[in-house]
Formats: C-alpha cells, sequence, structure tokens
C-alpha cells in the first residue's frame, strides 16, 4: 500500500487552490501537457484523491472511497462473482495480501485481465469526481519516479476523455462555457491522436460541426448528440485544447479545420498505420450491426441498396471514395481505403478518414427503411445509435 501522505511531505508543493476555480480535469491535462512528475491530492470531504503522475501520464489513482475499490470495481463489471469477492476479501483481510493478488490465486481473476481492470477502475474513479465541484487541491513536485508502485502509464487526454461521458453537472459545462454564441473550432494538438480513436459515430459527426462557421447553440440543433450530451462533448475537448472557442466566424471559404501553429505530436511511424486500421475496424463493426440484418431480409438486393446509400458520398468526394466499397458482411477493405489518403499527414488522414466514415455509418442508418419494414428499419436504428452513445 502507497502511504499517500507521506508521499505529499517528500515533494514540494507547487500549487494549490480549489475545486470552485478550477476542474481537476483542467488540473490534469496542464500537468500532461508540463510532462508534470509528481503527486495531486484532491480533498473534498470526507473523501480523498490521490493521483501519481510520471511525465504527466497517470501512475496511480485512489479514491479513498470504499465503493471505488479495486474489489467493487471487480464485482460491478462481472469480473468476479459475489461469493469469489466476499471470500478473497476475507483472506486479504485476514493476511494483508493484496486483494488482487488473493483472487489471481484462487483462480477468480485472470492475471492478464488486472491490468484491464486496473484501466477501468481509474476511469470509474475519474466519472465520479469530475462531478466534484466544492474541495481543494494541492500539487506536489518529485524529482525522480515513485517507487515501489506498479505504474499504469494511462495516457492522460484518453482517460480524461472516456471518464467524461458520465460527468452530469450542468454547473460545471457552464462555468467552462459561459456564453453559448460563441463559435468551437477544431484545433489539432497532442492530446487528438489520443482521443481520436475513441469517437463515437455522433462525437464525430459533433467534430466536424466545430468548424468556426457556426454558434454552441447551432451545434447543439445540428447534433445528433442530445443538448446536454452535445455541450458535455465541447467542455471536454475544450478542456484538452482540441476545441478552441472564438467569437469570430470564419468565412464560408475557410477551411473547416483549423490547427496550431505548433507542430502536433505524433505517435511512433509505425504506430500510426495501426490507429488507423483500428479506425477502420471500429466502423467496420458498427457497419456488420446495420448490413447483416438487411442481408438476412432482402439478400442480393443489400449490395444495390448498399450503393445507392454511398451514390452521394462518391460524388462529394470521388478521390477519397476511389475503389471503396462496403461488402455484403458490412466491412470496408483498409487498403483500397488507406492509398486514397496517399500523400497526407497522419493528422489530417485520421481527421478526414474519420469524417468520411462517420458519413457513410448516416447515410446507412437514416435510409434503411427505405429497403426495410417501418417497425423494423425503427428499431435497428434506434438500438444502433442507442449503444453508440453509450460508448466507455
Amino acid at each position: 500500500m502507497i502511504d499517500y501522505p507521506a508521499l505529499a511531505e517528500s515533494g514540494m508543493l507547487a500549487d494549490q487552490g480549489s475545486l470552485t476555480d478550477r476542474g481537476i480535469g483542467d488540473i490534469l491535462y496542464q500537468l500532461w501537457v508540463e510532462r508534470f512528475t509528481g503527486l495531486v491530492h484532491i480533498q473534498r470531504e470526507p473523501s480523498q484523491l490521490w493521483i501519481v503522475i510520471e511525465e504527466g501520464g497517470l501512475n496511480s489513482v485512489c479514491l479513498e472511497d470504499p465503493d471505488f475499490r479495486l474489489g467493487e470495481c471487480l464485482l460491478r463489471n462481472n469480473f468476479i462473482s459475489a461469493a469469489d469477492y466476499e471470500n478473497a476479501s476475507k483472506i486479504a483481510t485476514r493476511t494483508g495480501r493484496q486483494l488482487g493478488q488473493v483472487l489471481i490465486e484462487q483462480g477468480a481473476l485472470a492475471p492478464e485481465d488486472l491490468l484491464d481492470v486496473l484501466k477501468l477502475q481509474v476511469v470509474e474513479i475519474f466519472s465520479e469526481t469530475f462531478n466534484w465541484i466544492h474541495g481543494s487541491y494541492s500539487i506536489y513536485l518529485f524529482e525522480d519516479s515513485v517507487q515501489g508502485i506498479t505504474p499504469l502509464q494511462l495516457e492522460t487526454p484518453a482517460i480524461l476523455f472516456q471518464a467524461s461521458r458520465r460527468m452530469f453537472r450542468w454547473s460545471i459545462i457552464r462555468r467552462a462555457i459561459a456564453d453559448l454564441n460563441l463559435i468551437p473550432v477544431f484545433m489539432a494538438n497532442d492530446a487528438w491522436p489520443l482521443v481520436a480513436t475513441q469517437l463515437s459515430p455522433e462525437e464525430n459527426h459533433l467534430v466536424t460541426l466545430c468548424n468556426g462557421r457556426f454558434k454552441i447553440s447551432t451545434v447543439c440543433e445540428m447534433s445528433y448528440l442530445s443538448s446536454f450530451e452535445t455541450m458535455r462533448t465541447i467542455w471536454i475537448l475544450k478542456t484538452l485544447d482540441i476545441i478552441q472557442l472564438s467569437t469570430t466566424r470564419l468565412s464560408s471559404t475557410a477551411s473547416g479545420f483549423s490547427q496550431k501553429v505548433e507542430p502536433v505530436k505524433e505517435p511512433p511511424d509505425e504506430y500510426k498505420e495501426f490507429m488507423l486500421q483500428d479506425l477502420v475496424q471500429k466502423y467496420n463493426e458498427i457497419y456488420q450491426q446495420i448490413v447483416e440484418p438487411i442481408v438476412e431480409e432482402v439478400g442480393d438486393q443489400a449490395i444495390t441498396f448498399i450503393e445507392e446509400c454511398l451514390a452521394p458520398i462518391r460524388e462529394s468526394m470521388p478521390e477519397r471514395m476511389k475503389d471503396v466499397t462496403l461488402s455484403q458482411y458490412g466491412e470496408i477493405d483498409f487498403e483500397h481505403l488507406y492509398r486514397n489518403f496517399s500523400g497526407l499527414d497522419y493528422e489530417r488522414t485520421m481527421r478526414e478518414m474519420s469524417i468520411l466514415l462517420e458519413d457513410i455509418f448516416y447515410a446507412l442508418i437514416y435510409h434503411i427503411e427505405d429497403i426495410l419494414p417501418p417497425e423494423k428499419a425503427a428499431e435497428i436504428r434506434d438500438k444502433i445509435l442507442k449503444h453508440h452513445r453509450q460508448l466507455n
């Protein structure tokens, strides 16, 4: 067990303040940008949150609340049974050993699942603490890494974005976005590649609306997300500096996306194609949910329907859709698609490929009633949209 109070005493107090003035997401994102190494202590009676950070990444997170211990997280997410938890807890209490180790030794938890659960636990902790509006924070600077812990090495922006989907306090959003007449503008930065592959189709669509031409109030009307979800997404993207709010509208001939002057930090070259493949695979899984019931209903007519849906996209983006087809299995061939983005840098490829894939999704989902009975089409559409709005 880490003695967090003693750890705090060993560091140098670098900053402190109130959560009323500054949210947890703002604090952690700044420390990620600064590649900070140290400890953050957030206190809101009766709970305390401790976060060990190394080079801006999350190495250890502990919320002193019994509902957010590892065992509860395992139980909540169906990794273990209630009986497994009770038996392991008794052994851990009696012997002083870690609960996770006891569960592994008993065969109740696979060793390879432990790190995934720890990451999930961190997301749950931030999902809870993002909603704190009262309390204080203290930041302690360390010269060296903290010894004696198994580092999680989590990228802060990715975790903050995942956790933001469960933030429910309107007061926090309105504090950060005080004027609905402001105009959101996409800004590429270091956090974008970490967030881009997590976006649901609705969130991707929202990002395309943040092009410097529409006020926030208009974006809320055009978004496929609810107004609250739209505002919440704009809030977290603003917190991560992926979106900036402007008082000036871009001209109709301006590019839909702007970039900061400083270079964008990209993943290693050998990882870039993997991330793009992962993006395409994510959408292929969505397409399959739409195409499979259509094929079951109409057989070979499904291909004709798919091509009719894709026709407007081919017409508007012929260079991006060259040789790109959607098979009767609901899949796009990555290599054919990837060739159409040759010559573009990674950030632009990721952005434009996301927009194209998202356009294909909506072309399919909102035309299925042209080929399926209305009730069945509505059932499929609502089920798929609901599922992807709840992505974690």
